[in-house]
């Protein structure tokens, strides 16, 4: 098997559907149709959502001044999928890095975790302060906070964590409706203490 029709299953295996492929080998897309027919191959209709994250935290990791061997190796994909990504979108190649670099790059990623942390703080519960570092971590990886104000964010994504978990036990009416249960209320799901004990006289048992 040539070397170009190796990368092209490779990029197959990846999920890439055919105009993908076509566009990172620079080929009509007729003939990766044709090559994946004579292959026996299903059709790759691809998930928006997931590539779009991939593609997100690809971009993230290129403004690290990641190489595209670093990016493919972090992604688990091949380098020539992080090549015609780049490609397509026009963005000129990061320098690789060198051997003694590699661990460097693993160290940066967990940097940047601790910068997350530390900026959530440690006035909140553990369980919230944890799900405000997630989505200050998902902000940043996705560009909407900028790696030199990570510090500036963090309060405002710790106080709307807590926000989120003091929501969940805001006081309600007893009047309201009870989601898909057919009109029932929550004052229907009261017990009676005195029906119960009518009841369990008779012989019937209460939960």
């Amino acid at each position: 098997m040539s070397d170009r029709i190796q990368d092209r299953m490779d990029l197959y295996k990846e999920g890439l559907n055919d105009a993908e492929i076509a566009r990172i080998q620079g080929v009509d897309p007729s003939a990766v149709c044709h090559w994946r027919r004579a292959n026996g191959l299903k059709r790759h209709a691809g998930s928006g959502r997931e590539k779009l994250a991939v593609s997100v935290g690809r971009r993230f990791l290129y403004g690290l001044k990641w190489s595209d061997k670093s990016i493919a190796r972090q992604q688990q994909v091949t380098p020539q999928s992080v090549r015609g990504w780049r490609q397509h979108h026009g963005l000129s190649p990061n320098r690789p890095a060198g051997r003694n670099q590699r661990r460097a790059k693993q160290e940066q990623l967990h940097e940047l975790q601790r910068r997350v942390v530390r900026a959530i703080g440690t006035r909140l519960p553990f369980d919230i302060a944890a799900d405000a570092a997630a989505d200050l971590m998902l902000a940043v990886v996705e560009g909407r906070v900028p790696l030199d104000q990570i510090e500036k964010h963090g309060r405002a994504f710790g106080n709307r964590a807590l926000d989120q978990y003091a929501n969940s036990f805001r006081q309600s009416s007893l009047d309201e409706d009870i989601p898909n249960a057919e009109g029932l209320r929550k004052i229907d799901m009261l017990v009676d203490e005195g029906s119960s004990a009518w009841l369990e006289e008779m012989g019937a048992t209460c939960h």
